[in-house]
Formats: C-alpha cells, sequence, structure tokens
C-alpha cells in the first residue's frame, strides 16, 4: 500500500502511482500494490488526518478504512499476508 501524502493522490495527476512507478516495480516482481486515495470531504488538502486520535486506534477510522482495503485486496489476489513489502514507516 503506498500512501500518497498531503497534496497529492493515489492515482491521476500529482499522485502516488506516478511519482513512486511502484506498479511497474510491482508487475516485474509478482507483488500487488495498492494507492488509497484520501476523501475530498474528510480533508481539503487531500491529507491523512493521522493526527486525529480517532484515526489511531486498532479498528477505527482512517486505520480501519486502510486496513480494510488491504483485506479485501489480499482475498481477491488470494495473497499470502506473511509476504509482504514496505516501503517507509511500517
Amino acid at each position: 500500500m503506498a500512501i500518497h501524502g498531503c497534496g497529492m493522490t493515489g492515482f491521476g495527476v500529482n499522485s502516488m502511482k506516478s511519482t513512486t512507478q511502484f506498479d511497474v516495480l510491482a508487475d516485474g516482481e509478482g507483488f500487488i500494490v495498492v494507492y488509497p486515495t484520501q476523501r475530498p470531504s474528510e480533508n481539503l488538502i487531500n491529507c491523512w488526518n493521522s493526527s486525529d486520535p480517532r484515526n489511531q486506534l486498532r479498528g477505527a477510522g482512517e486505520a480501519a478504512l486502510l486496513a480494510g482495503v488491504a483485506r479485501s485486496v489480499q482475498r481477491q489476489a488470494r495473497a499470502h499476508r506473511h509476504h509482504d513489502l514496505r516501503s517507509g514507516c511500517g
């Protein structure tokens, strides 16, 4: 999961997808990359609201949303949960 910074999106113009090209690497190396995008209704400058305490609890807020995306992709692709690659935090 490639999480964008403030002022960016997951895909499109000025995005994690175009900036990192992780999907090209993923295709070549046989892994999956997901580019979630913050909802404009949640933050006007596309920041993830990580400083909001409601998003810092397991199973709540944006953390739960992103974990749900990861689980959904894992199920759909039948990916093994112990075979992951991380960049940055985590």
